[in-house]
Formats: C-alpha cells, structure tokens, sequence
C-alpha cells in the first residue's frame, strides 16, 4: 500500500468491491522503499513501520479480517 499509488479512497471502495464479492480476509502490505527504483515513489511513502491504523478500522467495517504485515 502507497498513499500515491492507493490512496484511503480507493482502499474504502476496494474494500466495499471485494466485501461485495464475499471475501472475509484482506492481507495487506505497507510499501517498503528499498529497492524501489522511483524517486517519487520513495519521497512520498509513508514513514513509519505499518499502515495508517483509522484507514485500517474504516476497511474493517466491510472486510471482517484484515492483517497487515510488516
């Protein structure tokens, strides 16, 4: 997940998309910049280990399980 790339807009309406089509667990994996050969990717990830934890409880309410790993 990058905010650039998914920001919490589309994450909501994805996780609306899939709830809609039965799915009850969501995996989720914060982008990690190294090794990631765009600049602007890396300058405007997210600093910080994990992902935005009120972006992480609104997915909740439409997928029942969500994990995010590190």
């Amino acid at each position: 997940v990058h905010p650039a790339l998914t920001p919490p807009a589309a994450m909501e309406r994805l996780a609306r998309e899939l709830a809609a089509r039965g799915i009850e667990r969501w995996v989720l994996h914060p982008f990690r910049p190294a090794g990631c050969a765009s600049e602007s990717l890396v300058a405007t990830a997210a600093t910080g280990p994990g992902l935005d934890r009120g972006l992480v409880e609104r997915l909740a309410r439409h997928i029942p399980e969500i994990e995010v790993r590190a």
